[in-house]
């Protein structure tokens, strides 16, 4: 991958994650969102975890991998947050950290499938 093409992913995440400090914790993206009972920390939680600093664990958590990028929550949120683009950054932190992601994203891959053939 090229300098620019890194940079460019990296300054979008920045801005994903600043966003996050817009965010009055109302709880649309959450209302929102088709999967957030299958999420251990559905939109709005994902979100104040980060305010509160904690950006491993929001990055380990299998919930980011379960998103399915509708974009509902930005859609509703009346501070403009994008839980999709901020969930991207995470899934792109997860994938830096290492290869144990892959069998993470493998089994929730599975698990999405028969959730969605039932």
């Amino acid at each position: 991958m090229q300098d620019f093409e890194l940079q460019a992913i990296w300054s979008r995440d920045l801005k994903a994650l600043q966003a996050v400090a817009a965010c009055n914790q109302c709880g649309r993206c959450t209302a929102a969102c088709p999967v957030e009972s299958e999420m251990e920390h559905p939109p709005a939680r994902l979100v104040r975890i980060l305010q509160l600093g904690a950006l491993t664990e929001a990055a380990e958590t299998p919930g980011i991998w379960r998103c399915i990028a509708c974009g509902h929550c930005r859609r509703l949120c009346p501070q403009g947050v994008s839980v999709r683009e901020i969930i991207g950054c995470l899934r792109r932190l997860a994938f830096h950290r290492g290869n144990e992601v892959f069998a993470r994203v493998t089994t929730l891959a599975r698990e999405m499938n028969r959730f969605l053939q039932h």
